[in-house]
């Protein structure tokens, strides 16, 4: 990004987030992975000086984001976030099923049986998770869905908002809703980030306690490793 470019995007985030303290910036990559998140103009700086940034996208609303070039500073009319080829025209809980089947091949008994042992390990994963949200007053949507295949355990997610921000989770990834039923990808299994990211990302999305959550995750990251 060009010093214009990025002086340009402050200033419309700048202008939006007084009239709209809710409004979050989501900077990306060129994969279209999250490099970032920023919830006050201040915020916004070193996700725009982050060399990694080549674009960014602002959450106006539970519904409705804005995104905007890299190079130019402006505005891109476009109704979907795109996150990137491979997994271009999947639903987020297609996504989310991909991920938890990531390097396996189910119509391999061994495998389904390692695909079965992800599933039940996600649910004890996202059961820890979802008492903690209760806990700390955010909303806390899950979801569960029979998989094809055989798999004896279900697919289960859940979405944990607060104001204009959802994130999409499974032990698998991380992602964040855009728009009305698209989303950016925090964390998967084709791109680990680091921990500490992950955590900074969310507890600012999520307005709670850095060390809260990272104890929280590493809580719920243990159990459910049952392998």
């Amino acid at each position: 990004m060009s010093k214009e470019s990025k002086r340009a995007i402050y200033d419309v985030y700048n202008r939006a987030w007084f009239s709209n303290p809710t409004i979050r910036a989501l900077g990306y990559n060129e994969d279209r992975f999250c490099t970032g998140l920023a919830t006050t103009p201040k915020e916004l700086i070193p996700l725009l000086n982050n060399k990694q940034c080549t674009g960014v996208v602002f959450l106006t609303s539970p519904v409705d984001f804005e995104e905007y070039h890299k190079n130019t500073g402006k505005k891109i009319q476009i109704e979907k976030f795109i996150n990137g080829e491979e997994f271009l025209h999947y639903s987020y809980r297609d996504y989310a099923n991909a991920m938890l089947e990531w390097g396996l091949d189910i119509s391999d008994k061994e495998d389904l049986y390692k695909f079965d042992k992800r599933l039940e390990g996600n649910s004890l994963f996202l059961d820890s998770l979802i008492n903690y949200g209760f806990k700390s007053n955010i909303d806390v949507e899950p979801f569960a869905m029979k998989v094809e295949g055989g798999a004896q355990f279900p697919l289960r997610t859940v979405y944990l908002t607060r104001g204009n921000l959802t994130f999409c989770v499974t032990s698998e990834q991380v992602a964040i809703k855009v728009g009305v039923d698209d989303f950016m990808i925090v964390h998967d299994a084709t791109r680990d980030i680091d921990f500490q990211l992950l955590v900074d990302i969310m507890a600012r999305g999520l307005g709670l306690s850095h060390g809260e959550l990272q104890t929280e995750l590493i809580k719920a990251i243990e159990l459910s490793d049952i392998s």
